[in-house]
């Protein structure tokens, strides 16, 4: 049996322990992310190409993403903020992510449609964006500097997968400034949108379609001054926590005993 287990967070560290009854034996090391690149972006939002302000999602177009519910959701907040879908503060959605196969392709052909039935209007998925009249814009494959961009010009990130073990893309929400309006489960919850050290919120969270769109408003309505104070307080708490470096010490730290016998 495992001499030494290492799992991904507390969350999948609560089933193993379960499951295996190993608990002495199980550390979290959390997955290595490139918060170095998301932290050098300005806190202050850059304005975004096609004007107004961008709530982003970044996740491949798979199944449990449930990206329907974010659709939902902005379409909630925008029927009863019609104000936010109009103007140069008018807020538009992007959805960010891969597409592997036809599978895929299809699931993002559902997705506009659920967003026209809605009455969403479909932007065009250029890079960089293009200014104009319309709420929603699906941004397939896009090149990591394309991602980069727009992380540094949204306000809000999306998050919907119920009880994803870890949430890399939840981490990248806070490294880049982005408030993080992330599932009420698992990983994201107990790890990565907690209170700070002085007890801060560093993100919001939320369960469906009606806790999602309250969750954008006061994102949306929050003066600048706060919207700061949880951008610089969410990218303060993930900045070393999460990076590379933290993983490579909590791998080496874990596999060390196990090298160390190895060699007796």
């Amino acid at each position: 049996f495992s001499q030494q287990i290492m799992v991904n967070s507390s969350w999948t560290r609560g089933h193993i322990d379960t499951l295996w009854r190993k608990q002495g034996s199980t550390k979290i090391v959390f997955p290595p992310c490139d918060t170095a690149a998301f932290c050098a972006l300005p806190l202050k939002r850059q304005p975004a190409s096609c004007g107004g302000r961008l709530v982003v999602s970044v996740a491949q177009f798979r199944p449990e993403k449930d990206h329907a519910l974010q659709i939902k959701a902005f379409g909630k907040l925008l029927k009863e903020c019609p104000d936010m879908q109009k103007g140069p503060d008018r807020v538009r959605l992007v959805l960010i992510g891969g597409c592997r196969n036809d599978g895929d392709r299809s699931r993002v052909a559902a997705l506009e449609q659920l967003a026209a039935d809605l009455g969403l209007l479909k932007g065009h998925a250029s890079s960089p964006l293009e200014a104009g009249d319309w709420d929603i814009a699906f941004m397939l494959n896009i090149e990591f500097s394309e991602l980069l961009t727009l992380l540094g010009c949204a306000i809000a990130g999306l998050h919907t997968m119920r009880d994803e073990h870890f949430g890399i893309g939840v981490v990248e929400f806070l490294a880049a400034g982005a408030i993080a309006i992330a599932h009420d489960s698992a990983g994201p919850k107990l790890d990565i949108v907690v209170p700070n050290s002085q007890g801060r919120p560093t993100g919001l969270l939320a369960s469906c379609e009606d806790t999602y769109a309250v969750a954008l408003r006061k994102v949306l309505e929050m003066s600048e001054t706060d919207r700061l104070r949880i951008a610089t307080d969410a990218r303060e708490s993930v900045a070393e926590r999460f990076s590379e470096t933290a993983f490579g010490k909590g791998f080496l730290d874990s596999v060390a005993p196990l090298l160390l016998n190895a060699t007796r």
